[in-house]
């Protein structure tokens, strides 16, 4: 199965079995392959020709320091306040994003050895996932502009979202209405 891995919140790793005549996995799927999308153990039995059995452990773990292209500053939006960042952080290095690619959505990424005085580390910087932190980063923010998450460290961002009864009492067979309080 290959090593371990980490993966973000609305993201996928692909578990793939070298080929054999049968296989099962821990959530009893008997395909090559099986989609990983929350954390834990992964385990495949797999069985040659012959009758031989082999067992493997993939480990899936969630990382919630992602890295969203675009989103220099971490703050769950892309806009001008990100290309801030890529200048105070310009010309630095750090380790490449595996798979890096400027679409909108979580990646995962080692941590860089410089931080920025928030604590947030130069890895949100590199946009592009090259592992330099150049002005070409910042065409990764114009790429995803006005896009946003609420993916980072675990907070939401924005207002609170609730649904609000608009009759005190309701009754089997009563038709529910509510009304929608977007923040205040």
């Amino acid at each position: 199965l290959g090593g371990d891995t980490s993966i973000c919140p609305d993201t996928f790793a692909v578990c793939q079995a070298a080929p054999f005549v049968s296989y099962l996995w821990s959530n009893a799927a008997t395909t090559s392959s099986i989609v990983a999308n929350s954390a834990g153990d992964y385990i495949v039995t797999v069985t040659d020709g012959n009758g031989c059995t082999w067992a493997d452990t993939l480990t899936v773990t969630m990382n919630s320091d992602c890295i969203w292209p675009g989103d220099a500053n971490h703050d769950g939006l892309a806009n001008n306040a990100d290309i801030l960042d890529i200048a105070y952080a310009l010309n630095s290095t750090g380790p490449q994003r595996l798979n890096a690619s400027s679409a909108w959505y979580g990646q995962v990424c080692n941590d860089w050895s410089q931080a920025f005085p928030s604590s947030l580390n130069f890895k949100q910087a590199d946009c592009d996932g090259n592992g330099a932190v150049e002005n070409l980063d910042t065409l990764v923010v114009i790429q995803n502009y006005g896009l946003t998450h609420n993916k980072g460290a675990g907070t939401a961002t924005g207002p609170n979202l609730r649904l609000v009864p608009l009759e005190p009492i309701y009754y089997v067979g009563d038709t529910l209405a509510l009304a929608i309080h977007l923040g205040d």
